[in-house]
């Protein structure tokens, strides 16, 4: 498993600017297109080095395995915990927490251990829809929460789950307990079916919608997950993927180019409005910064770097180095200066004076494609190798060590697997 492939693959241009990207021949150890950087004076070693320090640190707060069936392990939330009345696990953060183990399988010989044990929690909780998306949120005592308080699924967990037993079929082969890819194929067949808007090729925002919902033809911009959708198009010859693929590039490209043309930001939701897509008003869904890049937009630089990294797509390209640039520029050189949240014309959010690793890390990635960005990555990199792990909880923590896991090198695909941390 993990043969070395080359793709030759040459683009026009061979300029380094947002608007192309640079010329690139592919070299697929996971799929990364060259020319990519990664931080400078680092050996892959080191780089595999602090992911795995800090993937130890990770494990040992947010790996639990304390519900009554002792083969059932849970990310575990010290954010809700601490915040929403006993919450303990939110199925996001176990999707996370299934594609952080089976890429540890190189380094970590629990790995395995890990994996089934979340993926027996993930069915332990299913959502009120189908037996094959997970609900939304588990409290206390690992007890999914009454059916009159929102038990139903977020599509973003259930596509990363489904992605991540792809890869458990790749990793561990399927012959085992655990059929993964049998699982894989009945979740994306329940993603299909009630996680997605069929007639727009959209993502829904959870398997609670239906076709006569207002936010029916709505979407959530964390939920695009181009590099997702090509291997579920591999892994079950439907279009639609592919059609999902497209329609939602085309969103985006249409919002960054009309509501953010300088900074290139995008929103936390977008809504379909009168015939047309637009960012989402505040209040929309959860908070006032629901038309701003917020707490789930923040993650757009690392999905779409992802996808350029292994695909080479200019579309992804384009959008993440605008963004980039802008960063960069604000940051004036210094991570410390970019705080959490941004409207769309690149001005601050009041009161969010902080930086964050789940702003920051995502940019990193995003770095990743820009060569001109050398030092920018570095930056980042430098910067949050020097953050402490407790002064952040489960959503920083993890989105940096998803990031650093990519950064170092260690981005997985199932189509291209192999063991890289070791």
């Amino acid at each position: 498993m993990g043969k070395l492939f080359f793709l030759g693959f040459l683009f026009l241009s061979t300029v380094l600017y947002c608007q192309q990207p640079p010329s690139a021949s592919y070299l697929l150890r996971t799929g990364y297109v060259q020319p990519h950087i990664k931080p400078e004076n680092y050996t892959p070693h080191q780089l595999d080095e602090v992911t795995v320090a800090f993937y130890k640190q990770w494990k040992t707060v947010h790996i639990r395995r304390d519900c009554a069936d002792p083969f059932q392990f849970y990310v575990f939330d010290n954010e809700k915990t601490n915040r929403e009345h006993g919450i303990i696990c939110v199925s996001e953060g176990q999707a996370y927490g299934m594609i952080i183990a089976v890429t540890m399988a190189g380094f970590d010989p629990e790995a395995k251990n890990i994996f089934d044990g979340l993926f027996r929690f993930y069915k332990a909780h299913p959502s009120l829809v189908s037996p094959y998306l997970m609900t939304w949120e588990i409290a206390s005592g690992c007890v999914t929460k009454s059916a009159h308080d929102n038990n139903y699924s977020a599509s973003d967990a259930d596509m990363d789950i489904a992605f991540s037993l792809l890869l458990a079929d790749k990793q561990w082969g399927s012959g085992g307990v655990i059929n993964y890819r049998k699982e894989a194929l009945l979740m994306l067949d329940a993603i299909r079916k009630h996680e997605l808007n069929i007639v727009r090729h959209t993502v829904l925002l959870s398997d609670a919608l239906e076709d006569d919902d207002p936010k029916y033809a709505d979407t959530r911009t964390s939920d695009f997950m181009p590099g997702h959708f090509r291997e579920f198009f591999q892994a079950t010859h439907d279009s639609i993927w592919l059609k999902v693929l497209d329609k939602e590039y085309k969103i985006l490209e249409h919002i960054q180019r009309k509501y953010s043309p300088k900074a290139g930001l995008l929103p936390d939701f977008i809504q379909f409005s009168k015939g047309e897509y637009i960012p989402a008003k505040a209040h929309y869904l959860e908070s006032g910064h629901d038309g701003h890049y917020y707490y789930n937009a923040c993650r757009i630089p690392w999905r779409l770097a992802c996808d350029f990294l292994i695909s080479g797509d200019r579309r992804a390209y384009s959008m993440v180095c605008k963004m980039n640039r802008t960063m960069e520029r604000k940051a004036k050189g210094d991570p410390d200066n970019l705080y959490s949240g941004f409207t769309l014309d690149g001005d601050d959010i009041h009161g969010n004076d902080y930086a964050t690793p789940a702003f920051l890390a995502p940019l990193a990635v995003g770095a990743m494609v820009d060569p001109s960005s050398q030092k920018w990555l570095t930056d980042l990199w430098n910067y949050m190798l020097k953050l402490q792990f407790n002064d952040y909880q489960y959503y920083d923590n993890t989105l940096q060590l998803l990031c650093m896991i990519v950064i170092s090198g260690n981005y997985q695909i199932p189509s291209t697997t192999t063991n890289l941390i070791k």
